[in-house]
């Protein structure tokens, strides 16, 4: 199956679900819209509709399990976790260790599928997948500002990151206070207390 799935990451979604549904059924293993060997082909490319995403790195993390993980990454600011850049990237990081802060952009690679209305811990009341912070979304995208305690070559220390163990990372961009913090911005449904 592994040489299979290598050379289905090259093919349009909807091909390849009906490919390994097509295999999986003739393997007599159930298969649906969510299947699991689906979903590991589909985040292991990320290529769809003409866009690619290329694994820039990994991030290494304590967390391991959705129960292990803080929801936000502020909720545990002392945590250290890495980001470890492929080799080709490094020169990219060049003069990274001038900002004190980065938005690491990275894939919630064990999220599987999403609703467009969804109960956060926060309250009872469900709201649109766009008004909340869940990993379940249609683009399973994640976004944290964590400090930058250091780098070590291709490998940046950070702080305050709430993604699991192994989650590729797709871009790094600088926090810049002057451009990043909105001094008016209200919490929107949170409200003030929250």
């Amino acid at each position: 199956m592994n040489h299979l799935k290598q050379r289905l990451r090259r093919l349009p979604g909807f091909v390849v679900h009906a490919v390994l549904c097509v295999v999986i059924a003739a393997q007599a293993v159930s298969c649906c819209g969510d299947c699991q060997e689906v979903d590991s082909v589909r985040k292991e490319r990320t290529e769809d509709f003409g866009m690619v995403f290329n694994k820039i790195g990994v991030i290494r993390s304590p967390y391991s399990a959705e129960k292990s993980a803080p929801r936000q990454g502020k909720l545990a600011p002392n945590v250290e976790s890495l980001i470890v850049m492929n080799p080709e990237y490094e020169a990219g990081l060049k003069d990274i260790e001038t900002f004190s802060h980065i938005m690491v952009f990275y894939v919630f690679d064990r999220s599987s599928g999403w609703n467009p209305l969804v109960q956060t811990p926060w309250e009872q009341e469900r709201h649109g997948v766009f008004a909340t912070r869940s990993p379940r979304r249609p683009n399973p995208i994640g976004m944290t500002v964590v400090k930058l305690v250091r780098r070590s070559g291709s490998t940046l220390h950070v702080q305050g990151l709430d993604a699991f163990d192994g989650s590729p990372v797709i871009d790094l961009k600088p926090y810049i206070p002057q451009f990043d913090g909105v001094e008016d911005a209200n919490q929107g449904w949170l409200g003030d207390g929250n």
